[in-house]
């Protein structure tokens, strides 16, 4: 964290900081705030399950929608105060329309602070309230679901018909908001490994193919970049409607060289691998 930040912080009443009141006062200072400062400033505050996307992860995802050629025009983060990974995407492609949803109304008003001023709209339904209410043409849906995995009996539609799962309802509402996804769109999530193999034909993994989707994507991360952290670590998966027999699969660190080989094998119109994932 840088010191000035610091201070800011120990200045603070010792009754309890807002993050929102800091980041305002950095803002007057037109201080330069680095996604590390906000990990720190959260976790100086009590928050460490608020966390800021590392932003080796965040120009990943931007140089990965690029190579897919994807130009995002309707973006949503479902989950928007879970890593905070709309403001940067909104940064680089400005889209029409971007909504980010979150907790409550004081987390909205952190938002307004690290998002650009008037570029998103915040909402604080519940994650598949929003999906519902979505018309079929988004490019982009991302965002990092709840860690703890509470499943429960939803029955959703899909292509083939009603379905019922036994999931977590913040997955239920990943792959609702995926089927909505334009041909050549993408859904980007943080998960924990349990998303891919948790056993049991009710979860969402093994019912991708009944909404529609493939898995593009499958990165592993490095351990300790998220809060809480179970052990287990975190994958970075990409989901989209067009069939991908090959997804990326590797690992994502900090180190440019392993980005440039993952995004050398990106391919618009041809997908990940070579093969006809993608466009």
């Amino acid at each position: 964290m840088q010191p000035v930040l610091r201070e800011l912080v120990a200045g603070a009443s010792n009754k309890g900081v807002e993050p929102a009141a800091v980041l305002r006062q950095a803002r007057a200072r037109q201080l330069a705030l680095a996604r590390e400062d906000l990990h720190a400033l959260f976790a100086l505050v009590g928050t460490p399950e608020v966390f800021a996307t590392p932003g080796f992860i965040t120009e990943f995802l931007c140089a990965y929608l690029c190579g897919r050629s994807v130009r995002p025009r309707v973006v949503v983060d479902l989950w928007a105060a879970a890593g905070w990974m709309l403001p940067p995407l909104v940064e680089v492609f400005s889209p029409a329309r971007a909504i980010g949803v979150v907790p409550d109304d004081r987390t909205v008003r952190l938002a307004e602070l690290l998002a650009p001023a008037g570029r998103i709209a915040w909402c604080t339904d519940d994650p598949r309230a929003v999906v519902a209410t979505l018309e079929p043409g988004i490019d982009v849906v991302l965002g990092c679901p709840p860690w703890r995995w509470q499943p429960r009996q939803t029955q959703v539609e899909t292509a083939g018909g009603p379905l019922v799962l036994t999931e977590d309802p913040a997955n239920v509402a990943l792959l609702e908001a995926c089927s909505r996804l334009t041909p050549d769109g993408i859904g980007l999530f943080i998960v924990g490994p349990g998303f891919v193999m948790r056993p049991g034909p009710g979860t969402a993994f093994p019912n991708l193919d009944r909404f529609g989707l493939s898995l593009h994507l499958l990165l592993e991360l490095p351990r300790g970049i998220v809060a809480p952290d179970s052990g287990s670590g975190r994958l970075l998966i990409g989901i989209g409607r067009a069939s991908c027999p090959v997804p990326l699969v590797g690992s994502l660190t900090p180190d440019p060289q392993r980005t440039a080989a993952l995004l050398a094998a990106v391919r618009p119109g041809r997908g990940e691998t070579g093969s006809a994932c993608g466009r």
